[in-house]
């Protein structure tokens, strides 16, 4: 067959029977001869691999039927012992706690398992113990202060100290008050000593932040304020007059505060005899003569450098209008508020007795103001009345127009008040048409109810607010 090829035509190939494409074997009905094994026509042919018959599957067979039993066979299994004896659970088993362990009563207390409750726990006696020391150590500065100068005190009033003690009352952790009486030229003086917030550890945080990102934040604190109430003047009368004299760096917060010093005094920065660390700010030279060129007031002496008491001094002011802007819409101007503020600078304990000097100073400039018969020229009293005029003329000038303006920011006000009802009314029906009839009957009754409260309420409160007032 050399030479021959091996192609043979599909269609012959799968019509010629696997065993008679065999040529080779001795099987059970194959042929032995290669005659008979290829086509006639072509000569050609090809070996083919024998195939197995497909095994045939067998339908599967039905189940058995399951015989039926005896119910009588399940009586000795229901009196069963193991089913009508209770069951009994056994106690959960707990993990072993390794550490320590304290007994108390029924209680079982394990310190390893309180990390954070213990922090917490001392952080708050911490806290407690601080205010609680920082109170006392307010206490004891404030005493100090005024043992140490109530001498002076008592030498130029009559009457000095307030409290069971006889000196202070405590007003809040870091505010001490005491209050003296009894001089010719003044109806009454109010001592306030304010120390640093050592009772409050967050509050002097909070100074502490805002004096270093506030440039010339000052919080009052470690400062002696001393608030004369002046008698009207009666050797010059009308001599009532603006007039200060402070420290550079509370200029700017003093003149921020007060609208009197805003609005009615300039400021010299370059006065004769004057400090450059302090600031002169008066109405007119007048004032400014009368009170620092005058000898009877000695205040230049008292000022100058070197002067006893001198680095505890902060400010003086003489003032007879108001601190704050008079209401805009009916402004009005006092006619007996006259006052001089001295503000020092808590000496440190060794050195309370340093600030007797200003306190005698204060009320020396208090007999002057009541008392010298030539304050200031009559002009200058005349100048100092058409100045108040004009301020409270302007005031009552502006105050149709801002009358105007608080009428149409109310209106604006009152009419989102009504959309808000209105929405809110809107917003309750879309929400009534949504239920059902039992339950809108349900959700209106509720509605009366609270009404009711509220009203009930309102009446006792309307009572009691009655009751106090008589």
């Amino acid at each position: 067959m050399k030479g021959h090829s091996y192609a043979v035509p599909l269609a012959l190939a799968l019509s010629t029977p696997a065993y008679a494409a065999w040529p080779f074997g001795s099987s059970e009905g194959k042929p032995h001869h290669r005659s008979q094994a290829y086509s006639t026509q072509s000569h050609h042919f090809r070996l083919y691999p024998e195939v197995a018959p497909p095994t045939p599957i067998e339908s599967p067979q039905p189940a058995a039927p399951i015989p039926a039993q005896d119910p009588s066979a399940f009586d000795d299994f229901e009196e069963s012992p193991l089913l009508t004896a209770p069951i009994t659970p056994s106690p959960p088993t707990l993990p072993t706690f390794i550490g320590k362990e304290y007994l108390i009563g029924p209680f079982h207390l394990r310190p390893s398992e309180l990390q954070y409750e213990t922090l917490a726990l001392i952080a708050l006696v911490s806290y407690f113990l601080l205010s609680y020391l920082g109170k006392r150590i307010n206490t004891t500065c404030a005493l100090g202060w005024f043992d140490a100068n109530k001498s002076e005190f008592q030498k130029e009033f009559a009457q000095y100290g307030i409290g069971p003690e006889g000196r202070f009352e405590r007003d809040g952790g870091d505010e001490f008050v005491a209050r003296v009486s009894g001089r010719r030229g003044v109806e009454a003086a109010v001592v306030t000593v304010k120390t640093g917030a050592r009772h409050d550890l967050l509050l002097g945080a909070y100074h502490a932040v805002r004096g270093a990102l506030e440039f010339g934040y000052q919080s009052g604190a470690n400062r002696v304020v001393i608030d004369f109430k002046l008698r009207l003047p009666t050797a010059t009368p009308g001599a009532k007059f603006c007039f200060a004299l402070s420290s550079r760096s509370v200029l700017r917060t003093i003149r921020d505060s007060r609208w009197d010093l805003r609005t009615f005094t300039t400021v010299s920065e370059d006065f004769p005899g004057v400090p450059s660390d302090l600031i002169v700010m008066a109405e007119s030279g007048d004032m400014s003569a009368a009170m620092l060129k005058s000898p009877e007031s000695g205040l230049l002496d008292a000022i100058k450098e070197g002067a006893p008491g001198r680095e505890y001094f902060e400010s003086l002011i003489i003032s007879d209008m108001p601190r704050s802007k008079p209401d805009e819409e009916q402004p009005t101007l006092p006619e007996n508020d006259y006052h001089l503020i001295l503000t020092l600078i808590l000496p440190p304990t060794s050195s309370y007795a340093s600030t007797k000097p200003f306190i005698s100073l204060a009320c020396n400039i208090a007999d002057i103001l009541n008392g010298k018969s030539v304050l200031l020229p009559g002009i200058s009293v005349v100048k100092l009345r058409m100045r108040r005029a004009e301020v409270l003329k302007g005031l009552k000038a502006a105050a149709p127009a801002v009358v105007e303006e608080k009428k149409v920011v109310e209106e604006k006000k009152e009419d989102q008040s009504v959309a808000k009802k209105r929405m809110e009314k809107e917003r309750e029906e879309a929400k009534l048409r949504q239920m059902t009839k039992g339950e809108r009957i349900k959700y209106l009754e509720k509605q009366k109810k609270d009404e009711r409260e509220k009203a009930i309420l309102k009446a006792a409160k309307a009572q009691a607010a009655k009751a106090g007032k008589k």
